[in-house]
């Protein structure tokens, strides 16, 4: 931080009078001095170190004058922000352009007022002072953003992938209704077919067993033997239990196939689309709040659907609901 007693000034002058009075005064003023006496020397000395301001004689005759030295300052990455404040007995308006043209900041015309060069110093100097904390202030905000930047990224990266994974879960959910649906259908036909084959072999038994039963009762009548009777009575006690037992069956096989036979066979179908779904997810470990989410529904009718599914499916806790899903979805 450039102030009075801190800062650096290199002065560039070949007159050892007007050197001799600038350190004098700038000394007293408790600044860091260096001192050059050609605009080569000063270049040089700017490499070994950089200080906070430059003072520069315009006309000096040995090599390059000053305004050369500062073109080449300001083409140097390393001093091209050092403010240069030119010194000259050139009164003429055009140096004056000229030297601010090559970069200086100020142009001050000898004799030298001592008053007004530390005036125009401590201008300069606190001028650079507030560049610096700007650009310090510029940086600082610019890592900030940068930091800011990366963690939304992230979080942007992180939302989408959670996005991406909920749509995988949720269309996995919806696969799984559409898969026991299909189940469900290909356990129905299986079922009719096997009554199909049922009901064919019982009319196929059926008029077998009613001609055995005619011949039976013809028999009886033509035999007068009383134990041979009540033999032939015993064997045909089982046969007539058997075909009562097998006209039951095919009256209930004339019967239509009833809803609760199905869901008997998968209780899952008494839910609905949305209401399966929510139990998948719970079988799944989501949390009401994950599954609203999800399913972009409040937690209270989350809340309401796990009521209605267990009030279906007969269940009376959570450990029910969630082995039953396991044992039908998973």
């Amino acid at each position: 931080m450039a102030d009075k007693r801190k800062a650096t000034i290199l002065l560039v002058d070949d007159d050892p009078s007007n050197l001799n009075l600038l350190v004098d005064q700038l000394f007293e003023q408790e600044f860091g001095l260096m001192v050059a006496k050609s605009g080569e020397s000063a270049l040089e000395r700017v490499k070994v170190y950089s200080p906070d301001m430059i003072l520069l004689d315009v006309r000096m005759p040995r090599g390059i004058d000053g305004f050369e030295t500062c073109r080449r300052l300001k083409a140097d990455p390393d001093t091209r922000d050092i403010p240069v404040i030119f010194l000259s007995a050139l009164t003429d308006v055009d140096d004056r352009e000229h030297g601010l043209r090559v970069g200086g900041v100020d142009y001050i015309t000898k004799p030298l007022e001592i008053s007004e060069v530390l005036l125009r110093i401590r201008t300069h100097l606190t001028l650079r002072h507030l560049q610096l904390a700007l650009a310090e202030n510029n940086a600082n905000l610019e890592a900030q953003v940068a930091a800011r930047t990366a963690q939304l990224t992230e979080e942007i990266e992180r939302r989408t992938h959670s996005e991406s994974q909920q749509g995988i879960l949720l269309e996995f959910v919806r696969s799984q209704g559409s898969q026991l649906q299909l189940l469900t259908k290909q356990l129905l036909n299986i079922r009719l077919n096997q009554r199909k084959e049922l009901e064919q072999e019982l009319n196929d038994v059926m008029p077998n067993l009613d001609f055995v039963r005619q011949r039976v009762t013809g028999l009886t009548g033509k035999i007068d033997d009383e134990q041979l009777l009540a033999e032939l009575d015993e064997l045909t006690q089982p046969l007539q239990q058997i075909q009562a037992r097998l006209r039951q069956m095919t009256e209930s096989l004339q019967k239509p196939l009833l809803e609760e036979t199905v869901l008997e066979a998968n209780p899952l179908l008494r839910l609905s689309d949305r209401e399966r779904e929510v139990l998948l997810l719970i079988a799944n470990h989501y949390t009401t709040d994950n599954i609203a989410n999800l399913l972009h529904l409040s937690n209270a009718t989350v809340r309401t659907y796990r009521y209605r599914i267990s009030q279906k499916l007969g269940v009376n806790d959570d450990e029910e609901l969630l082995a039953l899903a396991l044992k039908y979805l998973v």
